[in-house]
């Protein structure tokens, strides 16, 4: 969309220098832009995959806290 305009003046007048200066121009700022936001997407996947991963390893740690404490009570239920 951006676009539209120049593609519309270089189809009438494919030597005008104006919009053929202005098309690359935002070419450039759009090449620029889907970068930073490739950067940024991936850049926040990361920190998900980390905040996931600390996530699953302290329900682990808690399930196992929570295994130990079931045979403790279940030992403690059979000595009585």
């Amino acid at each position: 969309m951006r676009l539209l305009p120049m593609k519309k003046c270089l189809k009438q007048n494919p030597d005008h220098e104006d919009a053929k200066f202005n098309k690359e121009i935002i070419e450039k700022m759009i090449q620029q832009q889907d970068s930073q936001q490739s950067k940024q997407d991936s850049e926040k996947n990361s920190d998900q995959d980390s905040d996931k991963k600390e996530s699953d390893q302290s329900e682990s740690s808690d399930g196992e806290k929570s295994d130990d404490n079931s045979q403790k009570s279940d030992q403690e239920s059979s000595e009585k």
